[in-house]
């Protein structure tokens, strides 16, 4: 009987450890729960104040409360947020 190969070993080893890890830790996001209390830890507020716009000029506010006021509108909450934030 032949050795198997070291290299397809170790990727398989790979592999697997990759598919037991939690998938928010590949992807290294937050859990929700945690995610919105680090939210609230910053102050944070949505949506953004007047002074929070990024250029902070009238017309940038104008088109993007243009583009809040359509996401608002959407009845799916999936495509809401991907409207938001996407």
């Amino acid at each position: 009987m032949t050795p198997p190969n070291s290299n397809l070993v170790r990727i398989s080893l790979l592999l697997v450890i990759i598919f037991l890890l939690p998938c928010d830790m590949v992807q290294g996001g937050l859990y929700e729960p945690d995610r919105v209390a680090e939210y609230n830890k910053r102050n944070y507020t949505w949506p953004p104040s007047d002074e929070e716009f990024i250029p902070n000029t009238e017309g940038w506010r104008k088109i993007m409360k243009r583009r809040l006021e359509q996401v608002r509108r959407i009845e799916s909450h999936g495509d809401m947020y991907n409207g938001e934030f996407a």
